[in-house]
């Protein structure tokens, strides 16, 4: 058994023990197709975007995510890489994975640098540019993630990272914890 299947195969049991209904048919289908358009790059954090990918989704799949935002989770790197765009997305995977991908594509461009709105403005920006609280959640699932990994960044992205964290994403976690609460 090969590296990426063995890693496949674990994600998808942790999948299966976490999520328990999921369609891991489908999932195991964007895993690959995850490694099949990540490839070997790099995030820029340095990891592979396929570790990154899979890290998001360990913050992620203790809040029992349906199969899109699993999915969504997953490939939320992949537009424009490849030519592989969210139409394409939208014909595998359905059109709710494209519509994450796409709120979750976009919102992974709000940060504090070189902003030129209000700390508010961008708060405002993370809880509206989606109707699907799903789309806020993966987000922020990624940063948490990045906050995982903080220490293998350099000193200037360490700070920033850690500066939108506490500054507008934090109160994001609250937001989303409230609206995922039975």
């Amino acid at each position: 058994m090969s590296g990426m299947q063995q890693e496949t195969g674990q994600v998808l049991e942790r999948v299966r023990v976490m999520c328990q209904g999921a369609d891991t048919d489908r999932i195991h289908n964007a895993i690959q197709r995850a490694h099949e358009i990540y490839g070997d790059e790099l995030h820029w954090s340095g990891e592979s975007l396929v570790a990154h990918a899979l890290g998001a989704l360990d913050v992620l799949l203790p809040f029992q995510p349906d199969d899109d935002a699993i999915i969504a989770c997953l490939l939320h790197h992949a537009v424009g890489m490849h030519g592989y765009d969210l139409p394409l997305i939208g014909r595998e995977f359905g059109s709710p994975v494209r519509s994450l991908v796409g709120g979750v594509h976009l919102l992974s461009h709000v940060t504090l640098r070189n902003s030129r709105s209000s700390l508010e403005d961008l708060r405002t920006i993370l809880l509206t540019v989606s109707d699907d609280v799903r789309t806020v959640l993966i987000t922020l699932c990624e940063r948490s993630h990045l906050l995982d990994i903080v220490d293998m960044l350099e000193s200037d992205d360490q700070r920033r990272i850690c500066q939108d964290a506490l500054r507008l994403f934090a109160p994001g976690w609250s937001s989303a914890a409230t609206a995922l609460r039975p």
